[in-house]
């Protein structure tokens, strides 16, 4: 689904993101929040806020954790991740920055997102900087496959586009590049913003040209047709309700027989062959007579 990643690591700004979300709630919306580059210690009103605001306009909103290339030990990370929820227990997930996109970091890294995903998280991002291997698309619901300062000729060609992102920072809007991107990831983001953290600043005019570009790239599907007005079998009554319809008019009863009337000779003619029958037939079969045998 197309969208924004956006990496929003000076909560301050969150207005700024929350009056775009409003404006295109139709979008998908991941934003990780990074309290201390993930040295959670303690619970911050403003984090938790930012959550819940996250929440509230249907965006998803994930931690921040930095793995270094697989050498971080993995019980800091799983502690990590327990300190995120024992904070915010309302997060839906973590970014795993810094990801040793190698074959053999595979086991490292399906023992963190399975350890998140036991532990109630739904959405696991992870930003290798590059291209990961294609299995690693098997355990994240998010790759980044590219983050550079400036637009690039051209990206990755990631295995699963919707499960692929771009962040591109120290760049100025382009209609052309923005639309490129979005051929190679489904959440991008783009900002002017540069330094040691080019995410701590974002460009308010430049955020809602981006923005809206990205809302032009959805292709809405038709709305579905409308219902019937009412169900088969009944109609519309003159206040707008549906009653059932009058039943059918009885059929028209069958014709009366036709009255046969035979003429006055076909009667008399019929009348004389019968009686002639009668009398012949009584002729031709008197019984005969038997003789008496005389007796000398």
């Amino acid at each position: 689904m197309i969208g924004v990643y956006l990496p929003l690591y000076n909560v301050a700004l969150l207005n700024i993101v929350l009056a775009q979300m409003r404006l295109y709630r139709f979008l998908q919306w991941v934003i990780a929040i990074n309290p201390s580059s993930g040295a959670i210690d303690r619970f911050e009103a403003r984090f938790a806020n930012a959550i819940t605001e996250i929440h509230n306009l249907g965006g998803t909103a994930i931690g921040y954790i930095y793995t270094k290339y697989g050498a971080r030990p993995i019980g800091e990370v799983l502690a990590q991740i327990d300190l995120y929820l024992k904070h915010y227990p309302n997060i839906d997930g973590i970014m795993l920055d810094e990801l040793g996109a190698n074959v053999l970091m595979f086991n490292y890294y399906s023992t963190i997102v399975n350890y998140a995903r036991a532990r109630g998280m739904i959405f696991v991002r992870g930003n290798p900087g590059g291209l990961a291997p294609t299995s690693f698309y098997s355990i994240f619901d998010n790759l980044a496959i590219e983050e550079d300062a400036g637009y690039q000729a051209t990206y990755p060609t990631a295995p699963d586009k919707s499960k692929s992102s771009i962040t591109i920072h120290s760049a100025a809007y382009n209609e052309t590049e923005i639309r490129k991107m979005y051929t190679f990831a489904d959440l991008c983001y783009v900002t002017s913003d540069s330094g040691g953290n080019p995410y701590d600043q974002i460009d308010a005019t430049l955020f809602a040209q981006f923005c809206a570009l990205v809302a032009s790239l959805v292709v809405e599907p038709p709305p579905p047709p409308p219902p019937p007005d009412c169900e088969p079998g009944y109609h519309k009554d003159a206040a707008g309700n549906c009653v059932p319809d009058d039943p059918p008019p009885p059929p028209p009863p069958p014709p009366p027989p036709t009255e046969i009337v035979l003429p006055f000779e076909w009667i008399v003619k019929g009348l004389v062959a019968a009686v002639t029958f009668a009398v012949m037939t009584s002729v031709c079969v008197q019984p005969a007579r038997k003789k008496e045998k005389l007796v000398a």
